[in-house]
């Protein structure tokens, strides 16, 4: 059953009870957040990956960089597309590397458009989204203080299948609004976010903290997400 606790970070809830599988090849600054929220998880190597049953996770998290990190990691994308399919929430990290070569359940394409500009403004655009509302609110203030960039990546072409929740100015002119996409597949949910969540984590940002718990905890909220 789903309830909700104080986490180890002062001011940011977390859902309790997730399976959390974490895929990284070396323990780096998602493994300390997780830990920070308090949050008990598994990492997944590719032994575990090609053979492992999935289903015993409710979320997987890719982390930043992975595939660049692990090559081989491109082999088990249709595994990874089974476990959203049937029910899990997979959350991915930006991918430097190999861009065109990361799971997704619907096609999208990433380039470099970097937003420099740490305190360019980000929109959200569907503020009733579970995303932002559980188990903490998020508003714009909880994108405040951020360190060097906003990110340096971002989808820029993809399907309607995507919700896009923020927009943000780029530094080479227009707004970004693939920096942060949900999309629902079969049972489960799939979240593609290229922001710079991990310079935020690592220097324990509160909003970056409070936005990752949400992420973590959509595999409950994400049945009220669909559009």
């Amino acid at each position: 059953k789903r309830a909700i606790f104080p986490s180890g970070f002062p001011g940011v809830k977390i859902a309790n009870n997730l399976r959390i599988g974490l895929i990284v090849k070396n323990n780096d600054i998602m493994s300390i957040a997780l830990e920070t929220l308090g949050y008990d998880f598994k990492i997944l190597d590719e032994k575990l990956l090609k053979k492992d049953n999935l289903s015993q996770f409710d979320t997987i998290i890719i982390s930043q960089g992975a595939y660049a990190s692990m090559p081989s990691l491109v082999q088990v994308n249709k595994r990874l597309l089974k476990f959203i399919e049937e029910g899990g929430n997979l959350i991915v990290f930006p991918q430097y590397y190999n861009k065109d070569d990361i799971i997704t359940p619907y096609p999208l394409k990433i380039s470099f458009n970097p937003i420099t500009d740490e305190y360019a403004p980000m929109t959200i655009l569907i503020s009733g989204h579970p995303l932002f509302n559980s188990p903490n609110k998020i508003s714009a203030q909880d994108f405040s203080d951020w360190t060097q960039d906003r990110g340096l990546v971002f989808p820029y072409e993809y399907p309607s299948e995507y919700a896009e929740l923020i927009s943000c100015p780029s530094a080479r002119g227009g707004i970004i609004k693939g920096g942060y996409l949900v999309g629902h597949y079969g049972k489960g949910s799939y979240i593609l976010t290229t922001y710079a969540w991990y310079r935020q984590l690592r220097e324990f940002n509160v909003g970056a903290y409070k936005n990752l718990a949400n992420m973590l905890a959509y595999f409950y909220a994400k049945d009220n997400g669909k559009n």
